[in-house]
């Protein structure tokens, strides 16, 4: 498995026609399935996702949003269906599975594609990138509409890497994780307060700015990834997707009926 044949990066066309990058995606069980962060994707929008690694463009046939946490799955159009050129089988296309049993410490490695400067910027961006990190803090992000189980990062998330895997070292098609903010904090290393002649104060800090990031853990919306990460939902959605089952590889078909009940296939299998 290469965790960076199965990587991408999202794009869209704003309202002047300039190509806008909007976040980073990982396949997720099928080549045709992807997670990214909630918050990459406006309701407004109509997006395609590039896969470097292989396969090239691909447009979105639909979104599914967490309601609570910051996490979203896109179902594609299908023109990744040469799999076997990403890494020469069809598991090296997509994650396997997410994994929950997470321990303080652990090692993570991380692919995406942060921007150079304002992530909403083609042009400043995106430029892949490799991380490596561990998880230093287990929490709960509970503010505005998100609610969710949370990661601390050791490692910054630049702008543009939302939406990136956390992915297991030592088994990279199995996902943790994906990157979804970053937060700064700091500590005062210098404090001057000087009284001018007319009674005014002035205090000079200068501090210690410390960046990490944060990520949420797949192990905490596995019921919802269970149903609506198997198959888009919807019927329009869904015979969309089926209708691209004969430039699928019969290997990868007969992988995502394995995943999908019988009946939910216009026509059954065939």
């Amino acid at each position: 498995m290469d965790p960076l044949a199965a990587t991408g990066g999202i794009f869209y066309f704003d309202d002047e026609n300039r190509l806008v990058h909007a976040g980073t995606c990982f396949a997720f069980r099928t080549p045709l399935s992807a997670l990214t962060a909630r918050h990459c994707l406006a309701e407004d929008r109509t997006y395609f996702v590039l896969f470097p690694g292989g396969g090239g463009f691909d447009n979105v046939l639909t979104i599914e949003r967490h309601p609570t946490a910051d996490i979203a799955v896109m179902w594609l159009e299908g023109s990744r269906q040469k799999v076997e050129e990403l890494g020469g089988d069809s598991d090296a296309a997509f994650f396997a599975d997410g994994v929950s049993d997470l321990s303080l410490g652990d090692d993570f490695m991380s692919y995406g594609f942060p921007s150079e400067g304002p992530a909403e910027r083609a042009e400043n961006g995106p430029i892949p990138r490799f991380f490596k990190g561990y998880f230093q803090r287990f929490y709960a992000v509970t503010q505005n509409d998100s609610n969710y189980e949370a990661v601390e990062l050791s490692i910054p998330a630049p702008g543009g890497l939302s939406g990136a895997p956390l992915f297991r070292p030592g088994s990279r098609d199995m996902v943790m994780g994906l990157v979804t903010a970053s937060a700064t904090s700091f500590a005062v290393e210098e404090r001057i307060d000087e009284v001018d002649e007319h009674g005014h104060r002035l205090r000079v800090e200068t501090n210690r700015v410390i960046t990490y990031g944060i990520g949420l853990l797949l192990g905490g919306v596995k019921d919802w990834l269970d149903e609506f990460a198997a198959k888009p939902s919807g019927d329009s959605a869904l015979q969309q997707w089926t209708t691209k089952k004969p430039r699928i590889p019969d290997s990868i078909w007969r992988r995502q009926i394995a995943l999908v009940p019988e009946a939910t296939y216009p026509g059954g299998k065939s």
